[in-house]
């Protein structure tokens, strides 16, 4: 008997949906695997991971450097204290160190102490609870947050804790809340699969099919790290946070000012052609917060450019480096924040 029309299309959607069927289930096995994998690999590492790690467990902070800046007791120095996260540490030449060269060889200002406290990884709200941990015990004078687009969350890293032994591997793996906060469901589950981290980092095709999915639209809302900032909801917390830190500044008698980093991709042109004041939407909503809370800041957008990041867009390379340190020392003095030099008589 002669198949007519319809019997073809249902022969065709039925095999369509038993191939569709079979994928998901095959994938259901595959990422299976991966997740016993991981739950065998914790259980058998996890006792010695912090023995040659650079970092270790803390109750408050999930994880912490194994070492903590060495510093002496306060002297007559003027001491500055300053908060951030990976945009902060690394060579000798950090960003720190910079400005810490640059006020300290200008002649009209006093001495200062600068202790560079940047965790790789730290959001926001981590930083806070190690300047309440660590940082108010050094007794700063000044305390500067460096405040990366990727903050904007309560904790960024996913982490594994073990019977108090961390393992550091969840590095680069965002958590489900942060993961869950991107735009598309289909993201969601691409940042949560282990298999589909695997396959991207073993081949080219996974990368592609991602950046197809996010030229809908703009890279940020579907990165996991990054979307928060372009959500209102989610800068409540940053609010609530940097109030508190303005009441720590009062009660400890230290003042505070914020210097946030752009991301790279806010520079591209096709983004700006676009819609110019949603792509700078977050620098916009901290600027409003931190006149709201009366704390000094400074948005370092207009003075960098795309071609002042490494690769991955987040870091500054060396021209970054440079003109982000001889801003924010023309603004900490502008804003007087530093003490001037007593003339010697």
């Amino acid at each position: 008997m002669p198949f007519t029309r319809s019997k073809v299309l249902k022969l065709v959607l039925l095999s369509c949906a038993s191939t569709l069927l079979a994928g998901i289930v095959i994938f259901a096995i595959v990422e299976a695997g991966f997740q016993i994998a991981k739950a065998v690999r914790v259980r058998s590492v996890a006792p010695r991971t912090t023995e040659q790690s650079w970092i270790v467990y803390d109750e408050d902070l999930v994880y912490r450097p194994r070492e903590l800046p060495s510093v002496g007791s306060k002297g007559d120095d003027f001491r500055v204290v300053m908060l951030g996260d990976s945009l902060i540490r690394g060579p000798k030449d950090n960003l720190v160190a910079r400005v810490d060269a640059i006020v300290n060889r200008d002649p009209t200002l006093a001495a200062t102490e600068w202790i560079n406290t940047g965790v790789p990884g730290y959001t926001n709200y981590q930083e806070l609870v190690y300047l309440k941990k660590y940082g108010l015990p050094l007794h700063p004078e000044l305390v500067g947050v460096v405040f990366c687009l990727n903050d904007v969350h309560k904790f960024l890293n996913n982490l594994t804790v073990v019977n108090g032994q961390l393992l550091p591997e969840g590095f680069g793996e965002a958590t489900p809340e942060a993961a869950n906060a991107t735009k598309g469901s289909l993201e969601h589950i691409a940042r949560r699969s282990l298999f589909l981290r695997w396959l991207r980092d073993k081949t080219t095709l996974a990368g592609r099919a991602v950046q197809m999915y996010e030229s809908r639209g703009y890279d940020f809302d579907y990165r996991a790290d990054f979307s928060t900032a372009w959500q209102d909801s989610h800068w409540t917390m940053i609010q609530d946070q940097m109030t508190e830190m303005a009441a720590l500044g009062r009660a400890h008698h230290f003042r505070l000012f914020l210097a946030v980093v752009p991301f790279g991709e806010q520079y591209r042109k096709d983004y700006l052609a676009h819609d110019s004041n949603y792509v700078l939407k977050p620098q916009r909503i901290l600027g409003s917060l931190m006149a709201g809370l009366g704390i000094p800041y400074l948005d370092l957008y207009p003075y960098l450019s795309s071609n002042c990041f490494v690769s991955d867009h987040i870091h500054l390379n060396e021209e970054g480096r440079r003109r982000a340190a001889e801003k924010i020392a023309e603004f900490l003095k502008t804003e007087k924040l530093l003490p001037a030099r007593q003339e010697q008589h």
